[in-house]
């Protein structure tokens, strides 16, 4: 319930207005510790149905809101959940970037993707992806639900939190989707 109030509150602001979103209190998380507690709540069914391979570095840390980077997490994996045939692994890979990719202010960055082998997006496609309310033309009469608010929400939240998010697709069937995400990290020599 209390992961719930600021989804609807973040739901009913996208739906009625588009007034940027207020600041969220950031701190040190690990990324490890809030993917496997968002896993978590997708047992007893989505493990058996896909398994989850995880690629994080160890210790791998970011500077972020606890309950918009599990929101995050949660509408990815549950894309990739929908989209994925049974019995097909789900990878969530996270390091820190290179140096060389840092954001424009020389603040550190790691890199969260969602990975999925569903039917991919077609990449005229890719472009309307991040809108509210969109919902791609092959979902709407197909068996796949949704409000088309979930990568909204989360684009919403990412770049509130100083980072950005992006999909990779080929739009071929089997090769399906990677989305990837940002978010700051703290120095090295800071990081706990």
């Amino acid at each position: 319930c209390q992961d719930l109030v600021p989804l609807i509150d973040t739901i009913l602001k996208a739906g009625v207005t588009d007034s940027p979103m207020t600041a969220l209190q950031t701190q040190q998380l690990l990324v490890a510790d809030v993917t496997h507690k968002v896993l978590e709540e997708f047992k007893p069914l989505q493990p058996q149905e896909h398994p989850v391979d995880l690629e994080i570095a160890e210790g791998l840390v970011v500077q972020a809101d606890p309950q918009s980077l599990c929101q995050v997490l949660r509408n990815l994996l549950s894309n990739a959940f929908k989209y994925t045939p049974p019995q097909t692994t789900v990878q969530v890979i996270a390091r820190r970037c290179e140096p060389a990719a840092q954001s424009p202010d020389g603040t550190s960055q790691v890199s969260i993707c969602v990975q999925d082998s569903g039917p991919g997006i077609p990449p005229d496609d890719i472009p309307l992806l991040f809108g509210k309310f969109v919902r791609l033309k092959r979902d709407l009469a197909g068996p796949v639900r949704g409000t088309g608010l979930g990568l909204y929400i989360s684009k919403q939240l990412v770049e509130t939190m100083g980072g950005s998010i992006w999909v990779e697709s080929s739009g071929i069937a089997g090769q399906g989707s990677r989305f990837y995400f940002t978010l700051p990290a703290p120095a090295l020599d800071q990081t706990r």
